[in-house]
């Protein structure tokens, strides 16, 4: 029964996600919402703990590798000559997650985390050369289902919901991001070792100094956790 629930909740989640997408004037009461779904998922994952002892949840971090980053969402000789350079940097995340078995080696996982990256845009104007940072903190729910291997190796894919929490960011671009992530993970004793990549549903678009820019969402997550 505990495994049907979970199932449930997981197809409610991704329900939830579409409808973000086309409702945004609800994207901060929903996401609110399935954060305190993910506590109460991992939560209910420890009290389960008795009824099959593989189910387990911990703690989580690590970095980000930002694999994509702006690019010009219309076209035209005054965009290119004001948009100059983009710096990238590594980020870093860290959270807790949740995983319940269902049978021996069929599982499903959720993450709560907070994420940071830094980009550094460059311009000229009036030609003079001015830079501004954005710094894409938030939070980040995932909802995966993975499938274990050989008693350590898991692959595992789902959805997840982004909230940006920065507001120089906020002011310029959309406040909500969803999209999917996948990837593979070890557990050597009560460690466990992920990795993972995200990807968006679709660009997150806004106007910085006028240029019409476009954010595709495309990292790669290295991290390390521990089970308790």
């Amino acid at each position: 029964m505990v495994e049907i629930s979970l199932l449930k909740m997981c197809f409610n989640f991704f329900g939830t996600i579409i409808v973000l997408s086309h409702h945004r004037m609800r994207k901060t009461m929903n996401m609110k919402k399935s954060m305190l779904f993910a506590l109460a998922l991992i939560a209910g994952i420890s009290v389960s703990q008795a009824q099959n002892e593989k189910n387990t949840w911990g703690i989580k971090g690590g970095i980000n590798y930002p694999m994509d980053g702006f690019t010009f969402s219309e076209t035209g000789d005054n965009i290119s000559s004001i948009f100059t350079e983009e710096e990238r940097a590594t980020g870093w995340h860290a959270g807790i997650f949740g995983r319940l078995y269902a049978g021996d080696n069929i599982y499903f996982a959720s993450n709560l985390l907070y994420l940071q990256n830094e980009f550094v845009l460059s311009g000229l104007k009036s030609d003079e050369t001015f830079k501004q940072t954005f710094i894409t903190n938030g939070s980040q729910l995932d909802v995966v289902a993975g499938i274990e291997m050989f008693q350590f190796l898991r692959v595992q894919g789902g959805v997840n919901g982004f909230m940006y929490l920065n507001e120089t960011w906020n002011e310029t671009f959309d406040t909500f991001g969803a999209g999917y992530t996948f990837g593979a993970g070890v557990d050597l004793w009560k460690f466990t070792i992920d990795v993972n990549y995200n990807g968006s549903f679709k660009e997150n678009s806004g106007h910085w100094n006028g240029v019409p820019l476009s954010y595709n969402r495309s990292d790669l997550m290295v991290s390390l956790g521990f089970k308790f």
